[in-house]
């Protein structure tokens, strides 16, 4: 066996995992006022309790989402289009 082919079995054999804990330990204390969620996908829902607003962006390409749209609290939020499939009510999130 060469060094090469102990590499990578060294490599294959790493627990380089990372878990959610891990990840939400690297982001906490997140500023007051701030709340950090890890996401992927193809949606990105923001919810901003202090303006009483919430921000969808959807069809990302490369590094940025080409669609977004914004709307008050009550207005639900339609994913069923998405692979999420639903709508999500927002009138009982709460405001500061």
């Amino acid at each position: 066996m060469t060094d090469v082919d102990s590499d990578r079995i060294a490599m294959a054999d790493a627990d380089d995992c990372r878990t959610l804990d891990m990840m939400y330990e690297w982001l906490e204390p997140a500023p007051e006022g701030f709340k950090v969620e890890i996401v992927s996908g193809n949606v990105y829902l923001i919810v901003d309790p202090y303006t009483g607003t919430w921000h969808l962006h959807t069809l990302p390409k490369e590094d940025e989402y080409r669609s977004v749209l914004s709307l008050d609290f009550g207005t639900p939020v339609d994913l069923t289009s998405t692979v999420i499939g639903l709508s999500l009510a927002t009138d009982a999130f709460p405001r500061d």
